[in-house]
């Protein structure tokens, strides 16, 4: 072998485990690294060798070798790589009592120690990467979203790809099922695991993703979502070390989300989450500074219309839309909320010189407000009523859209300098009654003039200081491993 030490190891152990221990655990190194009380591994012990001797062995092995030390990070996935790579593949036969020194007798170790060497070292250097699922998104071929980082890509999996990836044995994913997306977001790194594990490595990535998610889901109507991330690495037997069997972070979903609620992302849309992204870039440290009254007021009315990406049952889709719309327009006073918040929305939803569309829109809100207070007065039973009664896929997708553009809009008045809510609020108030107020608020709120010159270049994540994002970023969620 290579690693004649290992190789060296190895051979040792086979002749220590014998075949009452060597064939009675589906994994004996990692089991005899960790195990204190077994009654085998004490017989082990008393012909010599000890867990602490092993251990230091396995140590050494990793101080004098980068490559194992990358893949392997600490003793124990060490352990389980010789266990994943070698001691599986043995039988009964192998597991002499006698030490197998090819000068005493026919060595029966030394195929399965060849096949440990060209799977350990001729399988390239160590890789990782972290694959972020675009939940409801589906790329057009031969258009092109830019990656948001430097290195980063968008690939689209083949059915049979997505199980591999998250650890199945299925042909087709039941985690994330091909309805949901096959289009992914792909990071990857080389740093092994002596420098960062699995958990901290994954969050970190999925913190820098948020922004991300986020300017797709402003850029662009329709319910799309980054619901999860998974881990590939190569060597390919990393994966069975490192990940065990099921492994990823986030909740894949498996609802089936509407035609109408569905992104379209032609050229032209696929531009505009472009030019989002670097607006994006541009603007950062404005919008990251959150201590103004419209600043937080974005804030909170962001939090919730992006819950309601995350949503599948029509009756919390249309309680997180409505809370948006209130945390944005709702006036200091305690009168005629519903009157007011639409009237507010329907003002800067509209051009200029569109009234009839401001009157629709004034006349759909009001319509939507009645059904929440439908949903929360006990008029509206979401187990037995269809959705459709509360609100149609038409009806709710207007919604999110209006949603999105106002959000848009008070976020651009606040990206060019307005700070303080209040005042704000009274001016649309005043607008609904003079067109030059009117005029002037458009024109502060056009988020597409702060876009259209954000610069090409992209940014690298360290660039971006993405753990505080652009209406505060989901925190990173726990692992999901399965063993």
């Amino acid at each position: 072998m290579r690693n004649e030490k290992l190789g060296a190891l190895a051979r040792h152990l086979v002749y220590q485990f014998g075949p009452d221990y060597g064939t009675h655990y589906l994994f004996p190194l990692t089991y005899f690294v960790s195990a204190t009380e077994d009654p085998l591994i004490q017989q082990i012990e008393s012909r010599g060798l000890s867990q602490e001797q092993v251990q230091s062995n396995l140590r050494e092995i990793l101080s004098e070798d980068p490559h194992l030390r990358k893949c392997c990070g600490d003793v124990w996935h060490l352990a389980r790589a010789l266990d994943h790579l070698f001691f599986r593949r043995l039988s009964t036969l192998h597991f002499t009592i006698n030490d197998p020194l090819p000068d005493t007798q026919a060595d029966y170790v030394d195929g399965a120690l060849h096949e440990l060497d060209v799977q350990l070292y001729e399988q390239g250097p160590f890789e990782k990467f972290a694959c972020f699922h675009l939940f409801n998104v589906k790329l057009l071929s031969g258009l092109h979203i830019e990656p948001p980082y430097e290195g980063w890509l968008f690939k689209e999996f083949a059915p049979n790809e997505v199980p591999q990836l998250l650890g199945e044995t299925s042909l087709q994913s039941f985690v994330s099922p091909p309805s949901t997306g096959t289009w992914f977001l792909i990071c990857k790194d080389t740093d092994g695991f002596d420098v960062e594990q699995m958990y901290p490595w994954l969050a970190r990535r999925w913190k820098e993703t948020q922004p991300f998610r986020q300017a797709l889901q402003y850029a662009v109507d329709g319910v799309s979502d980054i619901d999860y991330v998974a881990p590939h690495f190569s060597p390919g037997w990393v994966n069975a070390v490192q990940k065990g069997g099921m492994y990823f972070l986030g909740s894949p979903r498996q609802d089936i989300v509407p035609p109408r609620l569905c992104p379209k992302l032609g050229p032209n849309e696929q531009q505009r989450i472009n030019r989002m992204w670097r607006a994006y870039s541009r603007h950062q440290i404005r919008i990251q500074d959150t201590g103004s009254t419209l600043r937080k007021a974005v804030r909170i009315a962001g939090q919730f219309f992006e819950d309601y990406h995350r949503k599948a049952k029509r009756a919390e889709q249309l309680a997180d839309l409505i809370i948006a719309l209130e945390a944005l327009f709702t006036p200091d006073g305690k009168t005629e909320l519903t009157h007011r918040i639409s009237q507010s929305c329907a003002l800067l939803s509209c051009e200029l010189g569109d009234g009839a569309g401001r009157q629709d829109t004034f006349k759909f809100l009001r319509s939507m407000f009645e059904r929440r207070g439908k949903l929360f007065h006990g008029q509206y039973d979401s187990e037995t009523e269809p959705p459709e009664r509360l609100a149609s896929d038409d009806e709710i997708g207007r919604l999110a859209s209006l949603v999105r553009q106002s959000i848009l809009r008070l976020l651009a008045i606040y990206l060019r300098g307005e700070d303080s809510l209040k005042p704000l609020r009274g001016q649309i108030q005043s607008a609904a009654l003079d067109k030059d107020i009117l005029a002037d608020l458009l024109n502060k709120g056009d988020i597409e003039t702060l876009i259209a010159d954000a610069p090409t270049v992209l940014p690298s994540p360290e660039q971006q200081h993405p753990q505080t994002s652009p209406l505060d970023a989901r925190p990173a969620p726990s692992p999901t491993p399965e063993p």
